[in-house]
């Protein structure tokens, strides 16, 4: 079952109490870490989980990370599926998602310039929930189904921005 829940506005504050949990855990290790997901978007439904988004100047600086993070409550998730990704997910009752990747990755662009453009434009906001609550309900056994079919939305928003970006120039 996939569940959505309305915004609740302590989604932000778990997060930065969460970042800062591990900058301090990891002194110098990370470059910056974002919010990024339905729970950073304010108004937005959302499964209950904070995404965040970890950058640091090498994947090799993840290692420490990986050795140390389970003392956190983390479990360790490689790439999980996605090159050039490293992974960190905790259970809930506060259930983190914890996505790393290297400076420079492009995902890491596309992640927030999707959040941004959700939190700044309303329609778009309306738009992405109601595909969010028709694929929950279509694929409620199948979260693997309902992420997939979700990306072409987020690709047509990441495609938006970039054009308007490049007008804008």
């Amino acid at each position: 079952m996939i569940d959505l829940y309305e915004h609740d506005p302590q989604w932000a504050p778990r997060f930065r109490t969460e970042r800062d949990s591990l900058l301090v855990a990891f002194p110098g290790c990370f470059l910056g870490i974002e919010h990024i997901g339905s729970t950073a978007i304010p108004g937005l439904r959302a499964k209950p989980i904070i995404d965040m988004l970890g950058i640091v100047g090498h994947l090799e600086a993840c290692v420490p990370v990986a050795a140390k993070i389970d003392g956190l409550g983390y479990m360790v998730r490689g790439e999980n599926g996605i090159a050039g990704r490293r992974y960190f997910t905790r259970e809930a009752p506060d259930a983190i998602h914890f996505h790393v990747y290297a400076e420079g990755d492009p995902r890491i662009g596309a992640h927030l310039r999707f959040r941004d453009h959700l939190r700044a434009n309303p329609s778009s906001r309306r738009e992405y929930e109601a595909l969010k609550l028709r694929l929950a309900d279509l694929h409620a056994d199948d979260r693997a189904a309902y992420t997939a079919a979700k990306s072409s939305f987020c690709a047509e928003i990441d495609a938006l921005t970039l054009a308007r970006r490049s007008k804008e120039g």
